[in-house]
This record gives C-alpha cells, sequence and structure tokens, in this order.
C-alpha cells in the first residue's frame, strides 16, 4: 500500500498482462464518474458499460499488437468498479500477444493507473512525468533496435519506482 490510498497487484499470465490498483476517493459521484469516463476516452478507450458503479472499455485490436510499438494502441480492457466505497477498483488487461515485452512496456500501463489516480485526487495527469517517460523510453527502444533486442529492455529499479510509484503531493510528481 502506497500512502494508504493505493494498492498495485501485476499478473503475468501467458499473454495477458494485468494491472490492478485500488485507489481511495473523496466521493464517487456523477462529477467523478464523468471525470473518470472523460480521462479514459482522452486516452483511447472506448466504453461499451457506463453504469453508475461499474465503467468497462476497450482500446486497440489484436492486429495492433502484430505491428504498433505504441503501447496506447495495443488491445486492452478496463474494468472499474465502485463497490466499497470510497475505493475505486481498477483492472486493467493488456493482450500482449506479437509483442517483444519489456520493463517499459509495463512501466507504461503502471504509469497510466498512477496518472489516473493523481487526476482523480489532485487534477493532475503527470505531464512533465510523461515526457520524461517517453524520452527514456524512446532511448531504451532505440537501444533495443540498435542491439538486436540484447539491450534496451529492462529498468533500472531507480526508474521503475520513479514511473510505476504514486509520486508526492507535488503537482507536477
Amino acid at each position: 500500500m502506497v500512502g494508504e490510498q493505493a494498492v498495485n497487484l501485476v499478473l503475468h499470465l501467458s499473454s495477458i498482462y494485468t494491472v490492478v490498483r485500488a485507489i481511495r476517493v473523496p466521493e464517487w459521484d456523477e462529477e467523478t464518474r464523468s471525470r473518470t469516463i472523460t480521462f479514459w476516452t482522452q486516452r483511447g478507450m472506448h466504453f461499451f458499460e457506463t453504469g453508475t458503479n461499474v465503467l468497462r472499455a476497450r482500446r486497440g485490436r489484436l492486429l495492433h499488437n502484430v505491428y504498433s510499438f505504441d503501447n496506447s494502441k495495443l488491445k486492452a480492457d478496463l474494468t472499474l468498479t465502485v463497490a466499497d466505497l470510497p475505493i475505486v477498483d481498477c483492472v486493467m488487461h493488456i493482450d500482449t500477444s506479437f509483442q517483444d515485452w519489456t520493463d517499459w512496456n509495463r512501466a507504461y500501463f503502471h504509469l497510466e493507473m498512477v496518472t489516473f489516480e493523481t487526476f482523480l485526487l489532485r487534477d493532475d495527469k503527470q505531464e512533465k512525468l510523461w515526457q520524461c517517460f517517453k524520452k527514456d523510453s524512446n532511448l531504451a527502444t532505440t537501444r533495443w533496435f540498435i542491439s538486436a533486442m540484447f539491450f534496451g529492455r529492462r529498468m533500472s529499479r531507480a526508474e521503475w519506482a520513479k514511473y510505476t510509484n504514486l509520486p508526492s503531493d507535488s503537482s507536477e510528481g
């Protein structure tokens, strides 16, 4: 538990990578629900269930997994459930078929969940942190490509912590 506000659980089963995060929110009302839908829609999710306490969305297609180096294009399913107020349980299943899955891929989806949490709690989309992540990730991808997939797959512990842990209360993580 990070600051008693979130819990991360990660499972990697066959070709599905799952990221789970429980977010303690002050309240779950229509405004919070609407902000949640807007946040994820801006990240490419298409909602197919928008109940009061359950939201389900999907993005990407399996075909994108074959040729895309853009994590936001990978096939992913998102379920947000509010059962025990004020906790929002977030579960994202990412289909990793046809991908050479690296630490940088994993970190992308964790950072998405961290960003969602800071957005709900502080209206903070972590723009500066995302800029740093994209720069570092692109450098790692270049190393990975040039070295014939030998270097650039792993993140240091410091990099992992920087991009996957809940930032401090500063406005730009």
